[in-house]
């Protein structure tokens, strides 16, 4: 769609023709842009999804990270162009064969790029989460949504300026506009830096120190988990080495370490539980 994530039109047959920022066919090669358009995005999830067009959930090759850098050019501060070989080293690509999204987030964040990452790990009522919503209307004045909340059963949409009721597979707030539109976002209305997903309710709000213990019932559950998995029988391991020889018998003889036999713990007692948060 040549308006990109200005467009408001919500009819099954305009979605159905056009892509937009967030559809999952919304994706280099797949989406033809008109003279002078260049692709729109809201996050850093959308930005990576549009540069891995064959949907393996990572960056396999150079040439997928190459066309996202050049991307992220117009949405770092300082701007100037970043190094695909250096990039892709710095992303541990030579080692893996790959570059995954949550370490493609970090790095980015880190070189200076101010897209939020756009992974949630719940929308959650409205209530309890902050993504207004983005959508400019073509005075420039902006949608008065603070909040995402998913709208229910079928929306209301303007068309042919008649206001009609439609069933859509795509996700909308209540305020008219798609989820892809709602971001945390900054007083001036630029999506913030810093945007990940949001703690979960469950934390507790005194836990600084990124830690919590767990209590006596959930040790006890993870006891019973220990004593039901470990192996009681013919239970060692190759890489202790043997009783005679410590490590140094494999080379000689492969089987000696099966035949004196290290010994290994027969069972774990679990003395606590943490929750890491952070």
């Amino acid at each position: 769609c040549k308006f990109g994530l200005r467009c408001f039109r919500r009819s099954e047959e305009h979605i159905a023709e056009f892509a937009h920022p967030g559809d999952k066919d919304y994706r280099r090669g797949k989406v033809v842009f008109e003279d002078g358009a260049e692709p729109q995005f809201e996050t850093l999830r959308q930005l990576f999804d549009f540069c891995d067009p064959l949907e393996h959930g990572n960056f396999v090759s150079k040439e997928d990270l190459q066309s996202a850098l050049h991307l992220l050019s117009q949405y770092r501060e300082g701007g100037g162009a970043l190094d695909v070989g250096r990039a892709w080293r710095d992303l541990e690509g030579d080692c893996n064969d790959f570059v995954g999204f949550a370490k493609f987030a970090a790095w980015a964040q880190r070189v200076g790029v101010f897209l939020p990452v756009g992974v949630d790990v719940s929308l959650g009522p409205c209530e309890h989460n902050n993504l207004s919503c983005g959508f400019e209307f073509p005075d420039g004045s902006r949608c008065s949504c603070r909040h995402f909340s998913a709208s229910e059963g079928d929306a209301a949409v303007l068309y042919a300026g008649e206001l009609r009721r439609t069933r859509s597979k795509l996700l909308f707030c209540k305020c008219g506009h798609k989820r892809s539109m709602h971001a945390e976002r900054e007083g001036g209305g630029r999506s913030v830096r810093s945007s990940m997903a949001p703690v979960p309710r469950h934390w507790p709000p005194d836990a600084a120190d990124g830690q919590a213990f767990l209590g006596e019932a959930v040790t006890a559950r993870f006891q019973q988990l220990f004593d039901r998995t470990h192996k009681a029988t013919e239970n060692w391991t190759r890489d202790r080495g043997c009783a005679l020889h410590g490590t140094s018998c494999f080379s000689s003889d492969p089987m000696c370490a099966y035949r004196h036999k290290c010994e290994v713990p027969s069972g774990y007692r679990v003395v606590g539980v943490m929750r890491n948060m952070n």
